[in-house]
Protein backbone atom coordinates (compact mmCIF):
# COMPACT_ATOMS: atom_id res chain seq x y z
CA UNK A 1 0.00 0.00 0.00
CA UNK A 2 1.38 3.42 -0.98
CA UNK A 3 0.98 5.14 2.41
CA UNK A 4 2.10 8.57 1.17
CA UNK A 5 -0.80 8.62 -1.30
CA UNK A 6 -3.62 7.59 1.07
CA UNK A 7 -6.59 9.93 0.49
CA UNK A 8 -10.08 9.98 1.97
CA UNK A 9 -12.98 9.21 -0.38
CA UNK A 10 -16.75 9.27 0.01
CA UNK A 11 -19.22 6.62 -1.09
CA UNK A 12 -20.06 6.97 -4.80
CA UNK A 13 -16.91 8.90 -5.74
CA UNK A 14 -14.48 7.71 -8.43
CA UNK A 15 -10.99 6.85 -7.13
CA UNK A 16 -9.48 7.95 -10.44
CA UNK A 17 -11.07 11.41 -10.20
CA UNK A 18 -10.27 11.88 -6.52
CA UNK A 19 -6.61 10.92 -6.95
CA UNK A 20 -6.21 13.26 -9.94
CA UNK A 21 -7.83 16.12 -8.06
CA UNK A 22 -5.37 15.51 -5.22
CA UNK A 23 -2.49 15.92 -7.65
CA UNK A 24 -1.34 12.30 -7.49
CA UNK A 25 0.44 11.19 -10.67
CA UNK A 26 -1.40 7.99 -11.52
CA UNK A 27 -0.24 7.34 -15.09
CA UNK A 28 1.30 4.06 -13.92
CA UNK A 29 -1.51 3.13 -11.52
CA UNK A 30 -3.55 0.11 -12.59
CA UNK A 31 -6.02 -0.15 -9.71
CA UNK A 32 -6.47 1.15 -6.17
CA UNK A 33 -7.07 -0.02 -2.65
CA UNK A 34 -9.96 1.15 -0.55
CA UNK A 35 -9.47 0.53 3.13
CA UNK A 36 -6.62 -1.75 2.12
CA UNK A 37 -8.65 -3.89 -0.29
CA UNK A 38 -7.98 -4.08 -4.03
CA UNK A 39 -10.58 -2.24 -6.13
CA UNK A 40 -11.27 -0.89 -9.62
CA UNK A 41 -9.74 2.53 -10.27
CA UNK A 42 -12.68 3.85 -12.30
CA UNK A 43 -15.87 2.57 -10.64
CA UNK A 44 -17.44 4.60 -7.82
CA UNK A 45 -16.55 3.16 -4.43
CA UNK A 46 -19.30 1.35 -2.48
CA UNK A 47 -18.29 2.83 0.88
CA UNK A 48 -16.33 5.72 2.33
CA UNK A 49 -12.78 5.18 3.37
CA UNK A 50 -9.16 5.76 2.47
CA UNK A 51 -7.85 5.01 -1.03
CA UNK A 52 -4.37 4.59 -2.45
CA UNK A 53 -3.23 3.79 -6.02
CA UNK A 54 -1.66 0.45 -6.94
CA UNK A 55 1.72 1.08 -8.56
CA UNK A 56 4.22 -1.35 -10.19
CA UNK A 57 6.09 -2.02 -6.96
CA UNK A 58 2.92 -3.67 -5.66
CA UNK A 59 2.58 -7.39 -6.40
CA UNK A 60 -1.11 -6.93 -7.27
CA UNK A 61 -0.12 -4.57 -10.09
CA UNK A 62 1.41 -7.45 -12.01
CA UNK A 63 -1.52 -9.80 -11.36
CA UNK A 64 -3.88 -7.12 -12.73
CA UNK A 65 -1.58 -6.40 -15.68
CA UNK A 66 -1.63 -10.07 -16.71
CA UNK A 67 -5.43 -10.25 -16.53
CA UNK A 68 -5.69 -7.00 -18.49
CA UNK A 69 -3.37 -8.37 -21.18
CA UNK A 70 -5.62 -11.45 -21.43
CA UNK A 71 -8.59 -9.15 -21.99
CA UNK A 72 -6.65 -7.28 -24.68
CA UNK A 73 -5.84 -10.56 -26.45
CA UNK A 74 -9.47 -11.67 -26.21
CA UNK A 75 -10.62 -8.37 -27.72
CA UNK A 76 -8.19 -8.64 -30.67
CA UNK A 77 -8.99 -12.32 -31.33
CA UNK A 78 -12.69 -11.45 -31.59
CA UNK A 79 -11.84 -9.14 -34.50
CA UNK A 80 -9.23 -11.25 -36.31
CA UNK A 81 -10.83 -14.71 -36.02
CA UNK A 82 -14.41 -15.92 -36.16
CA UNK A 83 -15.99 -18.55 -33.92
CA UNK A 84 -12.81 -18.81 -31.87
CA UNK A 85 -12.20 -19.34 -28.14
CA UNK A 86 -9.19 -18.07 -26.26
CA UNK A 87 -8.20 -20.19 -23.25
CA UNK A 88 -5.40 -19.10 -20.94
CA UNK A 89 -3.36 -22.07 -19.82
CA UNK A 90 -0.12 -22.02 -17.90
CA UNK A 91 2.92 -19.86 -17.37
CA UNK A 92 5.94 -20.39 -19.59
CA UNK A 93 9.13 -18.36 -19.49
CA UNK A 94 7.99 -14.78 -18.74
CA UNK A 95 4.48 -15.18 -20.10
CA UNK A 96 1.35 -17.29 -20.43
CA UNK A 97 0.54 -19.94 -22.98
CA UNK A 98 -2.89 -19.57 -24.60
CA UNK A 99 -4.90 -21.96 -26.71
CA UNK A 100 -6.67 -20.38 -29.66
CA UNK A 101 -9.41 -22.90 -30.33
CA UNK A 102 -10.81 -22.85 -33.85
CA UNK A 103 -11.45 -25.32 -36.63
CA UNK A 104 -8.08 -24.43 -38.20
CA UNK A 105 -4.88 -23.66 -36.31
CA UNK A 106 -3.83 -20.01 -36.72
CA UNK A 107 -1.01 -19.39 -39.18
CA UNK A 108 2.11 -17.40 -38.30
CA UNK A 109 0.97 -14.42 -40.36
CA UNK A 110 -2.35 -14.43 -38.51
CA UNK A 111 -0.53 -14.33 -35.18
CA UNK A 112 1.47 -11.38 -36.49
CA UNK A 113 -1.76 -9.63 -37.51
CA UNK A 114 -3.18 -10.37 -34.07
CA UNK A 115 -0.20 -8.76 -32.34
CA UNK A 116 -0.41 -5.75 -34.66
CA UNK A 117 -4.08 -5.27 -33.80
CA UNK A 118 -3.34 -5.53 -30.07
CA UNK A 119 -0.68 -2.84 -30.36
CA UNK A 120 -3.06 -0.59 -32.29
CA UNK A 121 -5.71 -0.91 -29.56
CA UNK A 122 -3.07 0.08 -27.00
CA UNK A 123 -1.80 2.94 -29.15
CA UNK A 124 -5.34 4.32 -29.43
CA UNK A 125 -5.71 3.98 -25.64
CA UNK A 126 -9.15 2.56 -26.20
CA UNK A 127 -11.64 2.76 -23.37
CA UNK A 128 -12.60 -0.22 -21.24
CA UNK A 129 -16.18 0.03 -20.08
CA UNK A 130 -17.10 -1.54 -16.76
CA UNK A 131 -20.25 -2.17 -14.80
CA UNK A 132 -20.95 -3.54 -11.33
CA UNK A 133 -23.95 -5.84 -11.28
CA UNK A 134 -25.45 -8.83 -9.55
CA UNK A 135 -24.13 -12.31 -10.20
CA UNK A 136 -27.54 -13.38 -11.56
CA UNK A 137 -27.55 -10.61 -14.14
CA UNK A 138 -23.99 -11.47 -15.07
CA UNK A 139 -25.00 -15.08 -15.71
CA UNK A 140 -27.69 -13.93 -18.16
CA UNK A 141 -25.25 -11.64 -20.00
CA UNK A 142 -22.61 -14.35 -20.37
CA UNK A 143 -25.16 -16.91 -21.51
CA UNK A 144 -26.37 -14.46 -24.15
CA UNK A 145 -22.82 -13.82 -25.37
CA UNK A 146 -21.99 -17.54 -25.61
CA UNK A 147 -19.57 -17.56 -22.68
CA UNK A 148 -20.96 -20.70 -21.06
CA UNK A 149 -17.72 -21.29 -19.12
CA UNK A 150 -18.24 -18.11 -17.10
CA UNK A 151 -22.03 -18.37 -16.96
CA UNK A 152 -21.85 -21.89 -15.51
CA UNK A 153 -19.19 -20.82 -13.01
CA UNK A 154 -21.29 -17.94 -11.65
CA UNK A 155 -24.59 -19.81 -11.42
CA UNK A 156 -23.79 -21.37 -8.07
CA UNK A 157 -20.42 -20.04 -6.91
CA UNK A 158 -18.56 -16.79 -6.52
CA UNK A 159 -19.38 -13.37 -5.03
CA UNK A 160 -22.92 -11.98 -5.07
CA UNK A 161 -21.77 -8.87 -6.94
CA UNK A 162 -19.37 -8.86 -9.88
CA UNK A 163 -17.81 -6.42 -12.34
CA UNK A 164 -18.01 -7.02 -16.07
CA UNK A 165 -15.67 -5.39 -18.56
CA UNK A 166 -16.52 -4.42 -22.14
CA UNK A 167 -14.39 -3.37 -25.09
CA UNK A 168 -15.48 -3.43 -28.70
CA UNK A 169 -17.65 -6.49 -29.30
CA UNK A 170 -16.60 -8.44 -26.18
CA UNK A 171 -17.45 -8.54 -22.49
CA UNK A 172 -15.61 -10.44 -19.78
CA UNK A 173 -15.21 -11.11 -16.07
CA UNK A 174 -12.00 -11.32 -14.03
CA UNK A 175 -11.09 -12.25 -10.49
CA UNK A 176 -9.21 -8.94 -10.17
CA UNK A 177 -9.95 -5.44 -11.45
CA UNK A 178 -8.35 -4.69 -14.81
CA UNK A 179 -6.56 -1.65 -16.19
CA UNK A 180 -8.45 1.67 -16.45
CA UNK A 181 -7.58 1.96 -20.16
CA UNK A 182 -5.77 -0.03 -22.84
CA UNK A 183 -2.96 2.51 -23.11
CA UNK A 184 -1.19 1.24 -19.98
CA UNK A 185 -0.65 -2.21 -21.58
CA UNK A 186 2.33 -1.19 -23.72
CA UNK A 187 4.73 -3.95 -22.85
CA UNK A 188 4.01 -7.37 -24.35
CA UNK A 189 5.01 -9.68 -27.16
CA UNK A 190 2.98 -12.37 -28.92
CA UNK A 191 4.91 -15.47 -29.97
CA UNK A 192 3.59 -18.41 -32.04
CA UNK A 193 3.90 -21.58 -29.97
CA UNK A 194 1.99 -24.36 -31.73
CA UNK A 195 -0.71 -25.33 -31.16
CA UNK A 196 -1.24 -21.95 -29.44
CA UNK A 197 0.57 -18.72 -28.64
CA UNK A 198 2.67 -17.33 -25.80
CA UNK A 199 1.93 -13.82 -24.59
CA UNK A 200 5.00 -12.41 -22.89
CA UNK A 201 4.80 -9.61 -20.34
CA UNK A 202 7.26 -7.91 -17.99
CA UNK A 203 8.43 -9.51 -14.77
CA UNK A 204 7.77 -7.91 -11.38
CA UNK A 205 11.45 -6.95 -11.15
CA UNK A 206 11.32 -5.07 -14.50
CA UNK A 207 7.72 -3.87 -15.00
CA UNK A 208 8.41 -1.86 -18.17
CA UNK A 209 10.76 -4.18 -20.02
CA UNK A 210 10.33 -7.64 -21.52
CA UNK A 211 12.84 -10.22 -20.39
CA UNK A 212 14.59 -12.67 -22.74
CA UNK A 213 12.59 -15.59 -24.08
CA UNK A 214 13.61 -18.92 -22.54
CA UNK A 215 11.96 -21.98 -24.02
CA UNK A 216 10.83 -24.54 -21.43
CA UNK A 217 10.07 -27.67 -23.42
CA UNK A 218 10.11 -30.07 -20.47
CA UNK A 219 7.71 -27.89 -18.53
CA UNK A 220 5.43 -27.49 -21.54
CA UNK A 221 5.30 -31.27 -21.98
CA UNK A 222 4.05 -31.68 -18.40
CA UNK A 223 1.42 -28.98 -18.87
CA UNK A 224 0.22 -30.50 -22.14
CA UNK A 225 0.03 -33.97 -20.62
CA UNK A 226 -2.07 -32.73 -17.68
CA UNK A 227 -4.33 -30.82 -20.03
CA UNK A 228 -5.03 -34.07 -21.91
CA UNK A 229 -5.85 -35.85 -18.65
CA UNK A 230 -8.24 -33.07 -17.63
CA UNK A 231 -9.96 -33.32 -21.00
CA UNK A 232 -10.37 -37.09 -20.56
CA UNK A 233 -11.94 -36.43 -17.14
CA UNK A 234 -14.03 -33.64 -18.73
CA UNK A 235 -12.85 -31.26 -16.04
CA UNK A 236 -11.02 -28.31 -17.58
CA UNK A 237 -12.47 -25.54 -15.41
CA UNK A 238 -13.82 -25.02 -11.90
CA UNK A 239 -17.46 -25.14 -13.00
CA UNK A 240 -16.98 -28.67 -14.34
CA UNK A 241 -15.12 -29.65 -11.16
CA UNK A 242 -17.94 -28.29 -9.00
CA UNK A 243 -20.50 -30.16 -11.10
CA UNK A 244 -18.60 -33.42 -10.62
CA UNK A 245 -18.55 -32.83 -6.86
CA UNK A 246 -22.30 -32.12 -6.81
CA UNK A 247 -22.85 -35.39 -8.72
CA UNK A 248 -21.00 -37.33 -5.97
CA UNK A 249 -18.00 -38.07 -8.22
CA UNK A 250 -15.40 -36.67 -5.83
CA UNK A 251 -14.28 -40.13 -4.74
CA UNK A 252 -13.77 -41.23 -8.33
CA UNK A 253 -11.78 -38.09 -9.14
CA UNK A 254 -9.58 -38.62 -6.07
CA UNK A 255 -8.86 -42.25 -7.01
CA UNK A 256 -7.96 -41.40 -10.61
CA UNK A 257 -5.69 -38.49 -9.61
CA UNK A 258 -3.90 -40.60 -6.99
CA UNK A 259 -3.55 -43.55 -9.37
CA UNK A 260 -1.85 -41.27 -11.89
CA UNK A 261 0.67 -40.21 -9.24
CA UNK A 262 1.29 -43.83 -8.32
CA UNK A 263 1.83 -44.84 -11.94
CA UNK A 264 4.38 -42.09 -12.52
CA UNK A 265 6.23 -42.95 -9.32
CA UNK A 266 6.51 -46.55 -10.49
CA UNK A 267 8.02 -45.42 -13.79
CA UNK A 268 10.68 -43.38 -11.95
CA UNK A 269 11.48 -46.31 -9.67
CA UNK A 270 11.88 -48.58 -12.72
CA UNK A 271 14.27 -46.03 -14.26
CA UNK A 272 16.50 -46.15 -11.17
CA UNK A 273 16.33 -49.94 -10.96
CA UNK A 274 17.39 -50.37 -14.58
CA UNK A 275 20.35 -48.01 -14.22
CA UNK A 276 22.15 -48.93 -11.00
CA UNK A 277 24.76 -46.26 -11.70
CA UNK A 278 22.18 -43.70 -10.55
CA UNK A 279 23.15 -43.73 -6.87
CA UNK A 280 22.15 -40.13 -6.10
CA UNK A 281 18.49 -39.17 -6.63
CA UNK A 282 18.08 -35.41 -6.32
CA UNK A 283 14.58 -34.07 -5.63
CA UNK A 284 14.01 -30.33 -5.82
CA UNK A 285 11.08 -27.96 -6.16
CA UNK A 286 9.66 -24.78 -4.65
CA UNK A 287 8.05 -24.40 -1.25
CA UNK A 288 5.00 -26.56 -0.49
CA UNK A 289 5.50 -28.80 -3.51
CA UNK A 290 5.13 -32.03 -1.59
CA UNK A 291 8.78 -33.00 -1.97
CA UNK A 292 8.89 -34.81 1.38
CA UNK A 293 5.89 -37.03 0.67
CA UNK A 294 7.15 -37.63 -2.85
CA UNK A 295 10.49 -38.84 -1.51
CA UNK A 296 8.74 -41.16 0.99
CA UNK A 297 6.59 -42.67 -1.74
CA UNK A 298 9.53 -43.01 -4.10
CA UNK A 299 11.39 -44.86 -1.35
CA UNK A 300 8.55 -47.40 -1.17
CA UNK A 301 8.46 -47.77 -4.96
CA UNK A 302 12.21 -48.42 -4.99
CA UNK A 303 11.87 -50.97 -2.19
CA UNK A 304 9.25 -52.78 -4.25
CA UNK A 305 11.98 -53.07 -6.91
CA UNK A 306 14.41 -54.62 -4.42
CA UNK A 307 16.43 -51.51 -3.57
CA UNK A 308 17.23 -50.15 -0.09
CA UNK A 309 17.41 -46.36 -0.41
CA UNK A 310 18.00 -43.87 2.38
CA UNK A 311 16.80 -40.25 2.34
CA UNK A 312 18.64 -37.08 3.30
CA UNK A 313 16.42 -34.02 3.71
CA UNK A 314 18.21 -30.73 3.17
CA UNK A 315 15.77 -29.22 5.68
CA UNK A 316 17.76 -30.95 8.43
CA UNK A 317 20.89 -29.05 7.37
CA UNK A 318 19.34 -25.60 7.91
CA UNK A 319 21.30 -23.14 10.00
CA UNK A 320 19.45 -21.56 12.94
CA UNK A 321 16.81 -19.17 11.67
CA UNK A 322 18.38 -16.22 13.49
CA UNK A 323 21.50 -16.70 11.32
CA UNK A 324 19.54 -16.55 8.03
CA UNK A 325 21.24 -14.23 5.50
CA UNK A 326 19.43 -11.08 4.42
CA UNK A 327 18.32 -10.32 0.87
CA UNK A 328 18.78 -7.03 -0.99
CA UNK A 329 15.76 -5.59 0.85
CA UNK A 330 17.20 -6.39 4.25
CA UNK A 331 14.73 -9.23 4.81
CA UNK A 332 15.63 -12.83 5.75
CA UNK A 333 16.27 -14.84 2.57
CA UNK A 334 14.96 -18.24 3.62
CA UNK A 335 15.45 -19.62 0.10
CA UNK A 336 19.16 -18.80 -0.14
CA UNK A 337 21.60 -21.73 -0.45
CA UNK A 338 23.51 -20.06 2.40
CA UNK A 339 20.81 -21.33 4.78
CA UNK A 340 22.26 -24.82 4.29
CA UNK A 341 25.30 -26.18 6.18
CA UNK A 342 26.80 -27.08 2.81
CA UNK A 343 30.22 -28.29 3.96
CA UNK A 344 28.71 -30.71 6.45
CA UNK A 345 26.21 -31.95 3.88
CA UNK A 346 28.86 -32.58 1.21
CA UNK A 347 31.15 -34.41 3.61
CA UNK A 348 28.32 -36.64 4.85
CA UNK A 349 27.27 -37.58 1.30
CA UNK A 350 30.85 -38.53 0.44
CA UNK A 351 31.11 -40.57 3.65
CA UNK A 352 27.88 -42.42 2.85
CA UNK A 353 29.18 -43.37 -0.59
CA UNK A 354 32.30 -44.74 1.09
CA UNK A 355 30.14 -46.98 3.27
CA UNK A 356 30.60 -44.94 6.46
CA UNK A 357 27.99 -44.16 9.09
CA UNK A 358 26.99 -40.51 9.52
CA UNK A 359 25.11 -38.54 12.18
CA UNK A 360 22.42 -36.50 10.42
CA UNK A 361 21.42 -33.24 12.16
CA UNK A 362 17.78 -32.39 12.87
CA UNK A 363 16.05 -29.03 12.47
CA UNK A 364 13.05 -27.94 14.55
CA UNK A 365 10.73 -25.72 12.48
CA UNK A 366 8.71 -24.72 15.53
CA UNK A 367 11.74 -23.15 17.26
CA UNK A 368 13.79 -22.35 14.14
CA UNK A 369 16.85 -24.03 15.64
CA UNK A 370 18.92 -27.18 15.23
CA UNK A 371 18.06 -29.95 17.67
CA UNK A 372 20.72 -31.32 19.97
CA UNK A 373 20.14 -34.93 18.94
CA UNK A 374 21.16 -36.48 15.61
CA UNK A 375 20.18 -39.59 13.66
CA UNK A 376 22.66 -42.28 12.63
CA UNK A 377 22.49 -43.38 8.98
CA UNK A 378 24.36 -45.46 6.44
CA UNK A 379 23.55 -46.95 3.03
CA UNK A 380 24.30 -50.43 1.76
CA UNK A 381 26.81 -50.63 -1.10
CA UNK A 382 25.25 -50.04 -4.52
CA UNK A 383 21.95 -48.73 -3.19
CA UNK A 384 20.59 -45.20 -3.81
CA UNK A 385 20.67 -42.06 -1.68
CA UNK A 386 17.66 -39.77 -2.06
CA UNK A 387 18.46 -36.10 -1.44
CA UNK A 388 15.38 -33.91 -1.04
CA UNK A 389 15.21 -30.12 -0.70
CA UNK A 390 14.73 -26.86 -2.53
CA UNK A 391 18.43 -26.65 -3.49
CA UNK A 392 18.93 -30.26 -4.51
CA UNK A 393 19.38 -29.36 -8.22
CA UNK A 394 21.88 -26.61 -7.46
CA UNK A 395 25.14 -27.99 -8.88
CA UNK A 396 27.21 -26.25 -6.20
CA UNK A 397 25.78 -28.60 -3.60
CA UNK A 398 26.77 -31.83 -5.37
CA UNK A 399 29.66 -30.70 -7.58
CA UNK A 400 31.96 -33.26 -5.90
CA UNK A 401 29.93 -36.12 -7.45
CA UNK A 402 30.20 -37.73 -10.88
CA UNK A 403 27.29 -36.37 -13.02
CA UNK A 404 26.52 -39.90 -14.24
CA UNK A 405 25.68 -40.89 -10.66
CA UNK A 406 22.89 -38.34 -10.40
CA UNK A 407 19.23 -38.51 -11.39
CA UNK A 408 17.62 -35.08 -11.15
CA UNK A 409 13.92 -34.79 -10.35
CA UNK A 410 11.92 -31.54 -10.27
CA UNK A 411 8.77 -31.79 -8.17
CA UNK A 412 6.07 -29.11 -8.06
CA UNK A 413 2.29 -28.63 -8.34
CA UNK A 414 2.61 -27.41 -11.90
CA UNK A 415 -1.02 -27.24 -12.99
CA UNK A 416 -4.48 -26.30 -11.78
CA UNK A 417 -7.78 -26.22 -13.63
CA UNK A 418 -8.85 -22.75 -14.75
CA UNK A 419 -11.55 -20.71 -13.03
CA UNK A 420 -12.90 -20.19 -16.56
CA UNK A 421 -11.43 -19.60 -20.04
CA UNK A 422 -9.74 -16.33 -19.08
CA UNK A 423 -9.00 -16.74 -15.37
CA UNK A 424 -6.23 -19.12 -14.42
CA UNK A 425 -5.25 -20.33 -10.98
CA UNK A 426 -1.55 -19.83 -10.45
CA UNK A 427 0.64 -22.55 -9.01
CA UNK A 428 1.76 -19.95 -6.48
CA UNK A 429 -1.82 -19.65 -5.18
CA UNK A 430 -2.07 -23.42 -4.92
CA UNK A 431 1.18 -23.57 -2.97
CA UNK A 432 0.38 -20.74 -0.58
CA UNK A 433 -2.96 -22.38 0.28
CA UNK A 434 -1.12 -25.63 0.97
CA UNK A 435 1.38 -23.78 3.13
CA UNK A 436 -1.20 -21.76 5.09
CA UNK A 437 -3.03 -24.97 6.00
CA UNK A 438 0.13 -26.94 6.84
CA UNK A 439 1.98 -24.20 8.72
CA UNK A 440 -1.10 -23.28 10.73
CA UNK A 441 -1.57 -26.86 11.90
CA UNK A 442 1.94 -28.25 12.21
CA UNK A 443 4.57 -25.47 12.21
CA UNK A 444 3.06 -22.87 14.53
CA UNK A 445 2.74 -20.07 11.95
CA UNK A 446 -0.35 -17.90 11.63
CA UNK A 447 -1.81 -17.11 8.17
CA UNK A 448 -0.46 -13.57 8.54
CA UNK A 449 3.08 -14.85 9.14
CA UNK A 450 2.86 -17.19 6.14
CA UNK A 451 1.42 -14.54 3.83
CA UNK A 452 3.90 -11.86 4.90
CA UNK A 453 6.79 -14.23 4.27
CA UNK A 454 5.45 -15.47 0.90
CA UNK A 455 6.69 -12.66 -1.35
CA UNK A 456 10.23 -13.12 -0.06
CA UNK A 457 9.90 -16.87 -0.62
CA UNK A 458 8.72 -16.53 -4.21
CA UNK A 459 11.42 -13.96 -4.92
CA UNK A 460 14.02 -16.40 -3.62
CA UNK A 461 12.52 -19.24 -5.68
CA UNK A 462 12.86 -17.17 -8.85
CA UNK A 463 16.53 -16.72 -8.05
CA UNK A 464 17.55 -20.07 -6.59
CA UNK A 465 15.10 -22.74 -7.79
CA UNK A 466 13.36 -21.99 -11.09
CA UNK A 467 16.61 -21.52 -13.06
CA UNK A 468 17.39 -25.20 -12.43
CA UNK A 469 14.02 -26.74 -13.30
CA UNK A 470 14.83 -27.36 -16.98
CA UNK A 471 18.03 -29.16 -15.96
CA UNK A 472 15.94 -31.92 -14.39
CA UNK A 473 15.94 -35.36 -15.99
CA UNK A 474 12.33 -35.91 -14.91
CA UNK A 475 9.55 -33.52 -13.85
CA UNK A 476 6.82 -34.74 -11.52
CA UNK A 477 3.59 -32.78 -11.24
CA UNK A 478 2.33 -33.05 -7.64
CA UNK A 479 -0.86 -31.15 -8.45
CA UNK A 480 -4.13 -32.92 -7.71
CA UNK A 481 -7.21 -31.82 -9.59
CA UNK A 482 -9.31 -32.01 -6.42
CA UNK A 483 -6.91 -30.32 -4.00
CA UNK A 484 -8.34 -26.79 -3.65
CA UNK A 485 -11.81 -28.17 -2.78
CA UNK A 486 -10.04 -30.40 -0.25
CA UNK A 487 -8.02 -27.52 1.21
CA UNK A 488 -10.95 -25.11 1.22
CA UNK A 489 -12.52 -25.79 4.62
CA UNK A 490 -9.34 -25.45 6.67
CA UNK A 491 -7.97 -22.62 4.52
CA UNK A 492 -11.15 -20.57 4.94
CA UNK A 493 -11.14 -21.14 8.71
CA UNK A 494 -7.57 -19.91 8.96
CA UNK A 495 -7.85 -16.97 6.55
CA UNK A 496 -10.91 -15.65 8.37
CA UNK A 497 -8.77 -15.17 11.48
CA UNK A 498 -6.80 -12.41 9.73
CA UNK A 499 -7.92 -9.04 11.10
CA UNK A 500 -8.61 -5.90 9.06
CA UNK A 501 -5.70 -4.10 10.71
CA UNK A 502 -3.17 -6.77 9.72
CA UNK A 503 -0.79 -6.27 6.79
CA UNK A 504 -1.90 -9.57 5.27
CA UNK A 505 -5.61 -8.70 5.24
CA UNK A 506 -5.79 -7.74 1.55
CA UNK A 507 -4.10 -10.95 0.43
CA UNK A 508 -6.16 -13.06 2.84
CA UNK A 509 -9.34 -11.58 1.40
CA UNK A 510 -8.13 -12.22 -2.18
CA UNK A 511 -7.55 -15.87 -1.35
CA UNK A 512 -10.95 -16.11 0.35
CA UNK A 513 -12.54 -14.67 -2.79
CA UNK A 514 -10.72 -17.26 -4.90
CA UNK A 515 -12.01 -20.06 -2.66
CA UNK A 516 -15.59 -18.81 -3.10
CA UNK A 517 -15.59 -20.28 -6.61
CA UNK A 518 -14.97 -23.83 -5.33
CA UNK A 519 -17.26 -26.38 -3.76
CA UNK A 520 -15.86 -28.31 -0.79
CA UNK A 521 -15.18 -32.03 -0.76
CA UNK A 522 -14.97 -34.46 2.12
CA UNK A 523 -11.33 -35.39 2.72
CA UNK A 524 -12.07 -38.83 4.17
CA UNK A 525 -11.53 -40.57 0.82
CA UNK A 526 -8.07 -39.08 0.31
CA UNK A 527 -5.46 -41.87 0.74
CA UNK A 528 -3.21 -41.55 3.77
CA UNK A 529 -0.21 -41.74 1.41
CA UNK A 530 -1.39 -38.78 -0.71
CA UNK A 531 0.88 -35.78 -1.12
CA UNK A 532 -2.04 -33.66 0.08
CA UNK A 533 -1.91 -35.36 3.49
CA UNK A 534 1.40 -33.55 4.06
CA UNK A 535 -0.68 -30.36 4.27
CA UNK A 536 -4.11 -31.32 5.63
CA UNK A 537 -2.85 -33.95 8.07
CA UNK A 538 -3.53 -37.64 8.49
CA UNK A 539 -0.51 -38.89 6.54
CA UNK A 540 1.03 -42.26 7.32
CA UNK A 541 4.41 -40.58 6.88
CA UNK A 542 6.22 -38.72 9.65
CA UNK A 543 7.54 -35.24 8.84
Amino acid sequence: MSEKFVIDIKKGQSPYDILKEAGVSIDKAIACRINGLIADLILPVPEKGAISPVFPEDNDWHRIYRNSITFLLFRAVSEIFRDTRVVVNHSISSGYYYEILSSVLPRTEEITALETRMKKIVENDEEIQREALSREKGVRLFEKSGRTDTANLLKNNGPNDIIIYKSGPVLDFYTTPIAPKMGILKHFSLKPYPPGVVLQFPSPSSPFKLGPWKDQKKLFKIYHEQRRWNQILEITNVSQLNNAISENKAGEIIRIAEALHEKKLSVIADTVSHDRQKRIILISGPSSSGKTTFSRRLTIALQVNGLKPITLSLDNYFIDREETPLDENGEPDFESPKTIMSDLFRQQVVDLLKGKKINVPKFDFATGKKKNNTREMMVEPGHPIIIEGIHALNEDLTSMLDPDMKLKLYVSPLTQVNIDDHNRVTTSDCRILRRIVRDGQFRGYSPTETINRWQSITRGESRWIYPYQETADIMFNTSLIYEIPALKKKAVEMLKTVGKDETSYSEALRLLCLLEFYSEIDTNEIPFTSVLREFIGGSVFKY
